[in-house]
């Protein structure tokens, strides 16, 4: 790379994060990493790829000098790599005066009660909450609200850590009490928590790109899930193709609307929300692209690939311009199967996984853990022990796939040395 060649600088490139480099290196940038904080954490430093970047900054407490610094280059674009680069990308991009998507909602695109709070402001409809660290304050909302379960979670982690369900006054204050002060899986500490009403009705997931404040969804999928004594952990998702039904239609321009009210205007986004007997409610949106998917795979079915969509936003106005008009048509239909352990202790080997390589719609087997590793029971996304990809022009081979997976696991997908 030529010293004088654009730079794109992408903060935190962990998890799906760490493909972005791979992809504006193909348009001919020089790509500069930067770490928001001296240690990465656990959840994510195997998913970091040095090699990808020309160079590799940590931030100290420095920021002026960073920027400083940054000023000296020839920087286009500054991008979050995840969730926990997504205030840093903010605040680099205005610093530098580049395309972002400024500071004025930056908390919120990160804080889930300012979030929410930011969605009501803006007269779109939003989950009823408070934040407290009040037990007594715990205690008046639950008497107001009288409705069962109540969702207690983080204000800002991510992958279902520390999510709880529960049933009872005395079922949220265990919760409330576990949660209050500990450090969370994105490193933040708990100094508040979130109570909120639980949405019932179908979950989706939906990812989309921004450029300009227009907003193109990418894709939409169904999200199933299995209750479990302590809560619902993630089963299996499925794309579906916006055009399919009303329901999808309203799931589409309810999203557009999320984006707007969180001023996202340019780069990715990941959206849950729950349509309920009301309408699309949101549950959280990132501002960053979906974690730990195969772009590949998903290519597949779609005909097109995340990642570059996402690259395109900053990069090639026109391809992004054909993307946000093109009519969607899933090539085959797809499931992402979220491997689900009951199994703990060290893995070995991959005993039962040929089995799955030789199913008829098997794509790709992403996250697995490699001998050595351990592994526990699911309880979130970050215990999930891998995903799989099924994809098929026949819906029913991809379901007759996804049982055939199950009774593997039931019997030991993984070979394991217990502790």
């Amino acid at each position: 790379m030529k010293s004088s060649d654009p730079v794109c600088v992408i903060v935190d490139a962990y998890s799906t994060g760490n493909r972005l480099a791979e992809y504006f290196r193909q348009k001919g940038y020089r790509c500069l990493h930067v770490q928001s904080a001296p240690t990465i954490l656990e959840v994510y430093a195997a998913s970091f790829v040095p090699e990808q970047f020309d160079d590799h900054l940590i931030l100290d407490k420095d920021i002026d000098g960073l920027v400083n610094y940054l000023k000296t280059l020839h920087v286009q674009h500054v991008l979050a790599g995840s969730e926990v680069g997504v205030g840093l990308a903010d605040r680099l991009s205005v610093a530098l005066a580049l395309p972002g998507n400024g500071l004025a909602l930056s908390e919120a695109r990160r804080n889930k009660y300012l979030m929410a709070e930011a969605l009501r402001k803006a007269g779109v409809d939003a989950v009823k909450q408070i934040a407290t660290d009040s037990e007594e304050h715990v205690c008046r909302w639950l008497d107001s609200h009288r409705k069962w379960p109540v969702v207690v979670k983080p204000m800002d982690s991510a992958g279902s850590d520390g999510v709880r369900f529960c049933h009872s006054q005395e079922a949220v204050l265990q919760a409330f009490r576990s949660l209050l002060g500990i450090t969370n899986r994105l490193g933040s500490v708990n100094e508040e928590l979130l109570l909120q009403e639980c949405l019932i009705g179908q979950e989706y997931i939906v990812n989309s790109v921004s450029r300009q404040g227009r907003h193109c969804i990418s894709e939409i999928w169904t999200v199933n899930k299995q209750k479990q004594t302590f809560g619902s952990i993630y089963d299996y998702e499925e794309l579906v193709n916006r055009l399919d039904s009303p329901v999808h239609e309203a799931v589409a321009t309810y999203v557009t609307s999320v984006l707007d009210a969180l001023g996202i205007e340019i780069g990715a986004a990941h959206t849950e929300l729950c349509v309920t007997d009301k309408g699309p409610v949101l549950i959280e949106t990132g501002a960053r692209l979906h974690g730990s998917i195969s772009p590949e795979a998903i290519a597949q079915a779609l005909g097109y690939h995340p990642i570059e969509l996402c690259v395109s936003a900053y990069t090639e106005p026109r391809a992004f311009e054909y993307q946000l008009h093109r009519v969607p048509n899933l090539f085959k239909n797809m499931f992402c199967v979220n491997l689900i352990s009951n199994q703990s202790g060290t893995v070995t080997g991959y005993g039962r996984f040929e089995a799955v390589k030789a199913l008829p719609s098997f794509v790709e087997a992403i996250c697995l853990p490699t001998i050595g590793d351990r592994i526990s029971q699911t309880v979130d996304l970050f215990s999930n022990p891998g995903v799989i990809y099924l994809a098929h022009e026949d819906r029913s081979v991809l379901w007759d796939d996804y049982q055939t997976i199950r009774q593997l696991e039931t019997a030991g997908f993984f070979d394991v040395e217990p502790r």
